[in-house]
This record gives structure tokens, C-alpha cells and sequence, in this order.
């Protein structure tokens, strides 16, 4: 496996590489200390419906919540794991990274990389980067059963950053932006997003307060989020800003979704109305800075709002800001 990948360390290379290290059983339920919503932008600012309104009919089924945890994400237990100190560079195309435990970042740069069974932890940075990236969606890679959670606390840390990649069954923890999506052929399915860092003072945001987001898309298309369990950010679950081009698909189905001043926060930009939005049987939790704003967006945005509901039983509405 290592023989597919180019390795770059901050010593020599012949100490650090720690083989056969046996991985600990799967932690349940993780003492990770959720960060309490923040202000979002003032543009966004919702009316939120009245306690109570909107209530589901009995005779409706309130959807089956996402079982995604800690305790059935990330690196199975009794995987076998080699521990690599420094960042990780995947230069072979096609290649399969099995059971690593990185001690810096991963670095896709290749195309058609799965990454299964491993955990990229990151190191002390002072620019923006991420756990995983792949040339700004230039290489297409899988993550699965893997956990990126980062070892350094930092403003500049996100999880992944790119497009065409697919990540199932993994755990994204202590970072600012889980997922950081810059354009199209994104899946994000049966994940645990949660704890998400925040910094009131955050360099990269003029000293302000962070802007913590578990999903944040720029643009594109054919943009997934299925059956995942999100919670623990500042700002939103999920944000569309179309910093880089119109977002023209996106689906957010089956997840159990909360945080946030409001959850779901489709913004335009300067760009037209996104399109090919649809939210369906998810469930939101009741945990938002502005009371029940489970979705926000503009009035001219037609989204598809369908069999959402709030964890006490009371339909999602689209508050618009």
C-alpha cells in the first residue's frame, strides 16, 4: 500500500514509522462539548413560525432518524493501523490507502484514491487547509470508514476541501468547515458531523467570530447529502454561498440535521437563484439560534420542502430571509 503514495516528513524517515498498532475498540458516545449558535448575517435574518405551527398530521409518520455515531463511523474496531508522522501525498493512480493513522495531512493527487479504515489527524498550521484535499476537486477519491478529526486545534482547520469525492461512514470532528464542497459529483452518506471548532476572535474572518458550517458548498451540481447524522456548528448544518458558480443540484435527504442560527442557509451570492434544490425526510432538531429555522432562503428560490420535520413532530417551513 505505502508503495502507492509519496510521503513527506518533517524528519528523517527511517524513525518514523510506527507499524502494527492495534486500534483501539470504537469510543461510544465521545464527550465532545457542542458550540452554542452564533448571529449568521443580518441579510439573513428569519421570521420564525409560531410555537406549535404547522404540526404534522397523526396520520403522517415522523421519518426514521439517521443512526449515524461515533459508535458505527470511523475506523472499525480491532483494525490494525501504521502510523505515518507527516503529510501524506497519493501520487499512484487508483491507489487503495488502507489502515493508516496520518499524523499530518492527507494530500490527494491522483485520480480514483480510496481511502478506507484510517484516521488523518492533521498538524499545527497558520493558513487555511484541510485534513484531506485533492487539488481543488482535480483528483476524485473515496473516504470510507475512516475518521478525520484534527489533533490541533485551529481557526485555519477544515475537514475536506475539494469536489468529486465521496466520503460514507466516517466521523468529521474538531474542525471549523466538515465539508468544504467547491463545485460538482460530491456524496457525503451515513456520516457523524459534530463538534464543530469556533473561535471568537478568528483571524480568517477579520478577527471576528468563525463561521463554522458542517457543509459548506460554493456552486455545482449533483451535490449529495444522505442519511447523515449533523450537528454542533455555529453558523449552519449546511450553507450553499455560490462563491465559485450556481449551485444547480442539491439533495438532502434522510439526515438527522441540527445547530446552527438556521440549519439549512441557502444564499445566492452574486450569482442567480440556485436550482434542483430538494430537502426531504430529514429530521431537524430543535436546537437553532432563531426558534424552528430548520430552513432559510431567499423568497425567489423555489426549493422542494418535502416530509421534514422537527424532532417534536411539527412540520419544517421555509423561513425567508
Amino acid at each position: 500500500m505505502l508503495n502507492a503514495v509519496r510521503s513527506t516528513f518533517s524528519a528523517p524517515t527511517d524513525s518514523l514509522v510506527e507499524r502494527d498498532v492495534q486500534r483501539a475498540p470504537r469510543r461510544r458516545g465521545r464527550a465532545f462539548a457542542l458550540v452554542a449558535g452564533l448571529s449568521v448575517a443580518a441579510t439573513l435574518a428569519a421570521t420564525a413560525p409560531a410555537a406549535g405551527a404547522g404540526a404534522a398530521p397523526a396520520a403522517l409518520t415522523i421519518p426514521t432518524l439517521s443512526n449515524a455515531s461515533a459508535s458505527n463511523t470511523g475506523v472499525p474496531a480491532g483494525t490494525v493501523l501504521t502510523v505515518i508522522t507527516g503529510d501524506l501525498v497519493v501520487t499512484t493512480p487508483g491507489a487503495v490507502i488502507d489502515a493508516v493513522d496520518v499524523r499530518g495531512f492527507l494530500k490527494v493527487s491522483a485520480p480514483n484514491v480510496t481511502i478506507k479504515r484510517s484516521i488523518v489527524r492533521g498538524r499545527p498550521i497558520t493558513s487555511s487547509f484541510a485534513l484531506i484535499t485533492n487539488g481543488a476537486g482535480l483528483y476524485p477519491f473515496t473516504v470510507e470508514d475512516s475518521e478525520l478529526i484534527a489533533s490541533d486545534a485551529s481557526p485555519h482547520i477544515a475537514g475536506i476541501i475539494g469536489h468529486n469525492f465521496t466520503v460514507r461512514r466516517t466521523e468529521i470532528a474538531k474542525v471549523i468547515d466538515s465539508v468544504h464542497v467547491t463545485g460538482s459529483n460530491v456524496l457525503v452518506e451515513d456520516s457523524f458531523l459534530h463538534s464543530n471548532l469556533y473561535y471568537a476572535a478568528d483571524p480568517n474572518h477579520g478577527g471576528g467570530e468563525s463561521h463554522a458550517d458542517s457543509v459548506q458548498i460554493q456552486g455545482g451540481t449533483n451535490i449529495r447529502i444522505l442519511r447523515n447524522n449533523i450537528q454542533g456548528a455555529q453558523a449552519t448544518a449546511i450553507q450553499t454561498t455560490q462563491d465559485r458558480a450556481q449551485l444547480t443540484g442539491l439533495t438532502i435527504k434522510d439526515n438527522r440535521i441540527g445547530g446552527g442560527k438556521c440549519t439549512v442557509n441557502i444564499a445566492y451570492g452574486s450569482r442567480p437563484a440556485s436550482t434542483g434544490i430538494v430537502i426531504q425526510n430529514n429530521v431537524f432538531r430543535l436546537d437553532t439560534g432563531y426558534t424552528r429555522c430548520g430552513i432559510i432562503a431567499p423568497i425567489t428560490n423555489t426549493i422542494a420542502n418535502v416530509d421534514n420535520y422537527f424532532t417534536d413532530g411539527s412540520a419544517v417551513k421555509i423561513s425567508r430571509g
